[in-house]
């Protein structure tokens, strides 16, 4: 039994491979684009809470836009529990029988939860 030259196997193994990029790299640059896009809304949550207990004016307001916009543009089911906890933590901002510290522990505990920290 032949089995052929050898620049034919090689030809077929570049023609295997080429065909796996071709097929798994968009696979791959998609989920690198929603890594990338969770952690910038992990950030901008942050960034956006921390504003908010620090008592900078409209912070509410742009938290709450923010969650907002957010869940009407999500297509990603891995964002669900950052939505979540972004409006547990509005409504924790939101008490007004609540004093600054007890808000602030409070949010420190659900930003806990994301992996996140206060400043």
């Amino acid at each position: 039994m032949e089995i052929g030259p050898l620049s034919e196997w090689v030809a077929a193994a570049a023609e295997l491979l080429a065909v796996g990029v071709a097929l798994f790299l968009p696979y791959y640059t998609a989920r690198q684009a929603r890594k990338h896009r969770q952690r910038g809304l992990r950030l901008l949550l942050q960034h956006l809470v921390q504003a908010a207990v620090d008592q900078e004016p409209d912070s509410i307001r742009s938290l709450d836009l923010f969650l907002k916009i957010t869940f009407l543009g999500n297509n990603d089911p891995n964002n669900d529990q950052l939505l979540l906890i972004g409006n547990q933590i509005l409504d924790v901002l939101r008490q007004a029988d609540l004093s600054a510290t007890d808000q602030r522990q409070r949010v420190t505990g659900l930003l806990g939860t994301l992996s996140l920290t206060l400043n």
